[in-house]
């Protein structure tokens, strides 16, 4: 007869329970300089992401800075804005999307209209506490990630035929997914005063492995470039992103490799070197043990998918 399995009572909101994206806009958006968006209400949720910038966000009476690898969750009808710092502007990946496809989701936007305000049930809203919730702010621990899931949602998001309508649902869901896993891998970081949120040094140490991620890089590099002791940042690098610096340096390498990948004329022997591995050999042993396949076999699995 075989195995039976059936899905257990959850307990989880229905949105989550029944979540089917509806994407309406997938946008890889650059603003000028002293860029300034007012304050604002939009009719669905969005996901704004920022991938280079400075500046402050605000959601109701709450604001933060912005920095590197934050994605803001905004909800509908809720005012938010957001302003780059002086002299500098913000290079954003941003998504605005139906958590739960709607009868009406396909012909409306997601400019706020105050005359036919949309007004979305509860069982249709992303929670912000409780079970199932995200908040409105979350730093990730591994940008390199979110950027590759926003790329699927952009490549697919203008296709219409049955597949590709069906794929963007399941590159949705995918990319809601890891924001619940990062939430959830976060959620119980030690709180210590000298490590927070707002760590510039922490920041600026993510920002250059990933800036030299194809170079031979060490603790010691990174540290001077900051200005900090190796100790120091050690400490406050894995409270703050749950990683050593080179478990860090090792995830940004293989997202790269998982990119690609894609492109069957890139040799992976030269792509091992131009990721900064040692060798082949190396580079398929680290794949493999983060990935599950060896690069090989997680091409070829690409290229049918």
């Amino acid at each position: 007869m075989g195995d039976i399995a059936r899905p257990a009572g959850t307990g989880l909101p229905a949105t989550i329970v029944h979540c089917s994206p509806f994407v309406r806009l997938a946008h890889d958006f650059r603003t000028g300089a002293d860029f300034t968006l007012p304050a604002r209400r939009i009719s669905d949720h969005a996901l704004l992401y920022m991938k280079s910038g400075a500046g402050v966000f605000q959601v109701a009476s709450q604001s933060t800075a912005i920095r590197v690898g934050m994605v803001f969750i905004v909800r509908p009808l809720i005012v938010h804005s957001f302003s780059a710092a002086p002299g500098t502007s913000l290079h954003m990946l941003n998504i605005h999307f139906d958590p739960v496809t709607r009868s009406d989701s396909a012909t409306v936007d997601y400019p706020h209209d105050p005359r036919r305000p949309r007004r979305l049930a509860a069982d249709h809203l992303l929670p912000l506490v409780g079970a199932g919730s995200l908040p409105w702010a979350l730093q990730l621990g591994n940008p390199t990630a979110y950027e590759r899931l926003f790329q699927d949602v952009l490549r697919l998001v203008s296709l219409r035929d049955v597949a590709s309508v069906l794929r963007l649902k399941s590159a949705m869901t995918d990319l809601l997914a890891w924001l619940h896993r990062e939430r959830d891998a976060r959620a119980d970081a030690p709180v210590d005063v000298e490590v927070d949120i707002d760590d510039d040094d922490c920041a600026r140490a993510a920002r250059y492995i990933r800036e030299r991620h194809s170079m031979p890089l060490s603790i010691e590099a990174i540290a001077r470039h900051v200005s900090v002791s190796r100790s120091s940042l050690a400490k406050r690098f894995k409270a703050r992103y749950r990683l050593t610096l080179m478990e860090y340096l090792r995830n940004v390498r293989i997202e790269q490799a998982k990119a690609h990948l894609g492109y069957r004329e890139i040799p992976i022997k030269a792509l091992a070197a131009a990721l900064g591995f040692a060798n082949v050999h190396h580079f398929t042993r680290t794949f493999t043990a983060q990935v599950g396949i060896p690069p090989a076999l997680y091409r070829r699995v690409r290229s049918i998918t």
